[in-house]
Formats: C-alpha cells, structure tokens, sequence
C-alpha cells in the first residue's frame, strides 16, 4: 500500500491485479502445487504426494501389480499376472 513492491512467498502468486498473492487450489487426484503458486498436472503414471508438492510414481510388485496411468498400483485378479512385455 506504500507503493512498494513485494514477491510473493512459495506456493503463492500474484492475482490478476497484481495486488495480493494466491494460491490455486490444485485438483488433488492429478495436480501438484509448484513453488510458482500455480498447478501442475503430474505425467502419465504418477501421482501427486502426500503434501501435493511432487509427483510420484509408485514401484509395483512386478510379479501381482501393474502400475495404472495415475501412477498406483493395481494387484491382478486371481490367476492374472503383469503382462510386462
């Protein structure tokens, strides 16, 4: 309000009038929250961690899992196996 100019603290980013900082609200189930304050939608095969910051991809047990586009794990039905090839 002095006229000053300020940054904006992690996570955050300047509205459109560049007069307070935001932070988007992310969809969890696919996004992160970068350090910008902006979204970011995770690869093909990853998901975001616990704390929204990175995206992951899981390490599945090759023998009963195959890893899902949303980077989880799913174990195979009961006589199935991870078709690797």
């Amino acid at each position: 309000l002095d006229g000053t100019c300020q940054s904006c603290d992690d996570y955050s980013h300047p509205d459109s009038d560049n007069r307070v900082c935001i932070t988007d609200q992310c969809n969890l189930a696919t996004e992160i929250l970068e350090i910008s304050g902006y979204c970011k939608l995770c690869e093909d095969y990853s998901h975001p961690d616990d704390d929204n910051r990175i995206c992951i991809t899981d390490i599945c047990d090759l023998d009963r899992e195959i890893i899902k586009l949303d980077g989880r794990c799913e174990t195979c039905a009961d006589y199935k196996y991870a078709d690797l090839t």
